[in-house]
């Protein structure tokens, strides 16, 4: 298995969003992403070398600060996917 995963920081995440530790970490990942990233929390963590926790925390965080959008949906069994994207 490949754990090497790659993105970008750009000083756009750092300066103008002051995006620094976890934070800059994920937005960054799901940057990468273009578009909606849909895999959950532990892919995000694992990716991001963050606790599942942190992650969480983080997406959390970055939504409020409305840098990153979230959407819910259930498939017709009932089960719950959360996706995430970057603004802009």
């Amino acid at each position: 298995m490949d754990n090497n995963y790659g993105f970008l920081v750009t000083g756009h995440m750092v300066h103008d969003l002051g995006l620094q530790g976890s934070e800059l970490l994920v937005y960054a990942y799901l940057a990468s992403c273009n578009g909606w990233h849909e895999a959950g929390t532990r892919d995000i963590a694992l990716k991001t070398g963050v606790s599942q926790r942190t992650a969480m925390r983080t997406l959390s965080s970055l939504c409020d600060k409305g840098l990153i959008d979230r959407r819910e949906w259930r498939d017709d069994y009932g089960v719950m996917y959360v996706h995430y994207m970057v603004r802009g």
